[in-house]
């Protein structure tokens, strides 16, 4: 194409200014800060087709406003050498076709503003943006909900941390792991952060909230939800998992797993370990004549009072029907045969009264105290085991303890 140069006053001007053709589809001059601009290559001679500076979307866009003849104002996602950037035209009529000044879209910082508020608003999370000096820049309805803090105003993100965390202990554990994460945010702003915490809100409740923190540019940002009833029924389960609902003793389960700890434990110590398996005598026939309500609470009764007379450490489980196991750590034979007989007196000193209805509760107790360090917790169990079938054949009511 034959070019008669740019225009002398182009190369006069500070600001990004290209020409373009009257139909808008040819880039027919474009002075230094429009090279810069737009990234074109130094040996890009112009006249030149226009979508190879822009590319192919934003040079249509261009051409369907040149199209009016009138001045327009456009911004455009541009195709340049360094990847798709956002940049804004504004347009007006010239002798070669139009004038063209190019420059960073700048949004309106009001709009902006409220658009997001709008859109944090409608969250059913908490939002909290905040500037690189941690003052506040918008906080959602959520975040209020819970951290609007009755009379009291916060200026700054270091205010909420003595209301939020009473406790100074816990405060102090918290920060620390805040500022280890905002550490890690600043380093790698492509990730975000965890933590979750227990926080006193603006209710006066305490509730445990699963927080997010990121970086984006120098807005620090944060989201965070009520994990509160979450972590109730999580805790009900593992409960649950644990417990045996009727006697609320720990169940077979997780007697077997945390007796293998108390093993290991008091194997490292070289300390003893004794076990007793406890039988409750004629069940079958209390529940045969009293039925099965009756039953129920001579088990509930049983186990509390076993309970009861256990010291801090024991471990007591129902393992099955009317049977229940002990584990007592740091025990020798001759103590753990005391507590054995504790145990037989306390179930049978006293009748179970369930409404109109007595019952004289007798146990049999099996014995056995570890021979060996390492022996496994299923041969102790079987030894108390056999311990407790010589007791219920010698006339029940009884201690056995295996040799």
């Amino acid at each position: 194409m034959a070019s008669k140069g740019p225009p002398h006053w182009l190369r006069l001007v500070k600001a990004p200014v290209m020409i373009v053709n009257a139909t808008g589809d040819i880039l027919v001059a474009a002075n230094a800060g429009a090279r810069r601009i737009l990234m074109l290559p130094a040996d890009l001679a112009l006249p030149c087709p226009l979508d190879m500076a822009i590319g192919d979307e934003a040079s249509e866009s261009l051409h369907a406003a040149a199209a009016r003849r009138l001045e327009f104002r456009l911004v455009l996602t541009c195709r340049t050498r360094g990847g798709f950037r956002s940049l804004c035209f504004d347009a007006e009529p010239c002798a070669e076709g139009f004038t063209v000044t190019l420059g960073h879209p700048v949004p309106d910082e009001r709009t902006w503003l409220e658009s997001l508020e709008e859109v944090a608003a409608g969250l059913p999370i908490g939002l909290e943006i905040y500037d690189r000096d941690f003052r506040p820049l918008l906080c959602n309805e959520v975040s209020d909900h819970f951290f609007n803090y009755p009379g009291i105003r916060m200026d700054h993100h270091d205010d909420w941390w003595s209301i939020g965390f009473p406790d100074e202990d816990d405060r102090r554990h918290a920060f620390i792991e805040w500022q280890e994460r905002i550490a890690e945010a600043r380093e790698d702003q492509s990730r975000s952060r965890s933590a979750e915490w227990k926080v006193r809100c603006a209710d006066g409740l305490d509730r445990h909230f699963e927080f997010r923190f990121r970086f984006v540019g120098d807005l620090y940002t944060v989201v965070f939800w009520d994990v509160t009833e979450r972590r109730r029924l999580e805790e009900e389960w593992r409960e649950f998992a644990c417990t045996d609902v009727l006697t609320g003793l720990c169940n077979r389960r997780h007697f077997f797993e945390q007796g293998e700890i108390m093993r290991r434990n008091t194997d490292l110590g070289h300390e003893d370990l004794s076990l007793l398996m406890i039988d409750i005598d004629h069940f079958k026939a209390i529940n045969d004549q009293h039925g099965h309500a009756v039953g129920d609470h001579v088990l509930r009764v049983v186990a509390d009072r076993c309970s009861k007379a256990l010291r801090l450490g024991d471990l007591i489980a129902r393992i099955g029907g009317e049977e229940f196991a002990v584990l007592l750590p740091s025990t020798g034979s001759a103590e753990s045969a005391n507590i054995a007989l504790r145990l037989n007196r306390v179930v049978a000193d006293y009748p179970i009264e369930c409404g109109s209805v007595v019952v004289d509760a007798r146990i049999s107790v099996g014995g056995a105290t570890r021979t060996h360090q390492g022996e496994p917790l299923e041969s102790l169990l079987d030894r108390a085991d056999r311990a407790l079938y010589a007791a219920k054949s010698n006339g029940r009511n009884r201690v056995e303890f295996s040799g």
